[in-house]
């Protein structure tokens, strides 16, 4: 394990809902897309603050983990295996993980970190799910 000398802390928590994307958004763009993004940042920061117990945001490295859960769609089909095959063709299809990555990224600025600087791993995963779909973060405070 890297830097496995720092006292290390965990944060721990879920998001619930459906994850929104990052967009390029321009300061004309009035997009459904930027209003759910903002909406679903919100509801980052709520939870993390409440995962932080009151904490100050942490100003050293952070490793993250973050699972992206979105609900499978009601067009989807409902046999078991056309409806796996569905989800299996479409997980690798837009929005970008690397998209998902940053509006999360964003939305711990000054609640969990400092500064999404501060990010010296990640590693996370999208998929579809039953339900409403979610968000899992685990936050290694190094």
């Amino acid at each position: 394990m890297r830097n496995s000398y720092y006292p290390k802390r965990v944060v721990v928590f879920s998001v619930p809902g459906a994850p929104a994307p990052w967009h390029v958004h321009t300061r004309w763009s009035k997009s459904a897309s930027k209003s759910r993004l903002k909406t679903y940042q919100e509801l980052i920061r709520i939870v993390a603050s409440g995962a932080m117990a009151g904490r100050h945001p942490h100003d050293g490295p952070v490793t993250m983990e973050i699972e992206f859960f979105r609900p499978i769609p009601k067009s989807a089909p409902r046999g078991a295996a056309a409806r796996q095959k569905w989800v299996d063709k479409h997980t690798l299809m837009a929005p970008d993980l690397s998209n998902y990555n940053k509006g999360a990224e964003d939305a711990l600025n000054g609640v969990v970190y400092v500064d999404d600087s501060c990010v010296v791993g990640l590693q996370t995963y999208k998929d579809y799910t039953e339900g409403e779909g979610e968000t899992r973060f685990v936050i290694n405070l190094l």
